[in-house]
């Protein structure tokens, strides 16, 4: 009996913990998600200096995040994130319209992405 309980206990915790961690980054891919949609915004109307500052703050947002997810994602695409960041960092720095929109398109389709591989379905499973 006490394998019983002690069996459910443990499958109830990993249920918990990876809906917990699920919904982690759903928050936070939304959060930085916000903020690349803010950017992109901003690059549109060619207000180069609002772009600085909200990349700034999407920097800093994703060094909160950056400390968390490796122990809920995969390595890789923590390193992603980090390379497609300080890409778009140079590329504002120049205000290359067209580059900075790339790399903001492609931390969008990550940040839809991320919290997506993490879902437990029978694709991920199998």
């Amino acid at each position: 009996m006490r394998i019983i309980v002690f069996t459910c206990i443990i499958i109830v915790s990993i249920i918990a913990l990876g809906s917990i961690s699920i919904n982690i980054l759903e928050n936070n891919t939304k959060i930085l998600g916000d903020l690349i949609t803010k950017i992109e915004d901003e690059i549109k109307h060619e207000r180069w200096e609002e772009v600085v500052k909200i990349e700034k703050q999407l920097k800093n947002q994703w060094k909160k995040y950056e400390k968390t997810w490796p122990m809920l994602i995969d390595h890789t695409d923590v390193d992603k994130v980090n390379t497609y960041l300080s890409e778009l960092e140079i590329f504002i720095a120049k205000k290359d319209e067209t580059m900075a929109a790339s790399k903001l398109a492609v931390l969008k389709l990550l940040m839809k992405n991320i919290p997506e591989k993490e879902y437990v379905t029978l694709q991920n499973i199998f």
